[in-house]
This record gives C-alpha cells, sequence and structure tokens, in this order.
C-alpha cells in the first residue's frame, strides 16, 4: 500500500480473503464462476487511506461491504451447485456399454446398448 501511494500507481491483487480485499483495496471487482469467468459485480470501497486494518473494521460501511461481498460469494456457490445438478441430469449417458450384435425374430441385426445414467436407472435402446 505504501509503494502505491509514494509512486501514485494503481495496482491488481489478486486474493480470496475478503478481509484483505477491504483492507487493500479502493475497488473490488468480482467475478462469476468460471471458466469463462465474468465480472459479476463491482463495489467501491469508500473507506479513506492510509488503512490500518483495526481502523478498517471500526469504519461504518465495513460490515455492509463485507456482507455484499459474502453474499456475492454465496450466491456464486449455488449457481455452481444448480449448474452441476443440471449437467448430471441433462448428460445421461455416463456409461456406455455394448453388447454383441444380437438376431431379432425379423432376423435383422439389432445391437442393444444400455445406458446408465445418474440415477442408476438402466435403459435399454435398439440402434
Amino acid at each position: 500500500m505504501r509503494i502505491c501511494e509514494e509512486n501514485n500507481v494503481t495496482a491488481i491483487m489478486v486474493t480470496h480473503d475478503v478481509d484483505e480485499a477491504v483492507l487493500l483495496s479502493d475497488r473490488i471487482v468480482m467475478l462469476t464462476n468460471g471458466p469463462g469467468a465474468n465480472i459479476g459485480r463491482i463495489l467501491d470501497v469508500d473507506i479513506p487511506c492510509p488503512r490500518k486494518r483495526m481502523d478498517v473494521v471500526e469504519h461504518s460501511s465495513y460490515y455492509s461491504l463485507r456482507s455484499e461481498i459474502i453474499y456475492f460469494l454465496n450466491q456464486q456457490k449455488r449457481i455452481k451447485k444448480i449448474r452441476s445438478r443440471k449437467s448430471a441430469t441433462i448428460a445421461p449417458c455416463q456409461a456406455v456399454i455394448s453388447a454383441p450384435v444380437i438376431k431379432s425374430p425379423a432376423y435383422q441385426s439389432v445391437q442393444i446398448i444400455m445406458m446408465m445414467d445418474f440415477s442408476r436407472a438402466w435403459q435399454l435402446q435398439q440402434i
């Protein structure tokens, strides 16, 4: 922080620590889940600089900023969980076991493929 102030430069830092983000940032850019993450939310930190940890914790906006960040992270966690459940139900074929070609009563070659979906229910399909 001192180097940035003395040299009047902007620094970009990456952290997974909510308190560190509030302490060190003038602006917090939160990303959505990846891959293909996008900017999900931007928060401006209105706590005056220079900052000391105890001064930050006692500032009136500290807990509201912290709550907004945690709320965003919890939303992303829920979205990730929902997407993983959807992908589990959308992709029903995880294991494909191919049986040898057999003759049907009409003497046509029929191959039986058994597919096991995530609910462990077996399905049969003729091709």
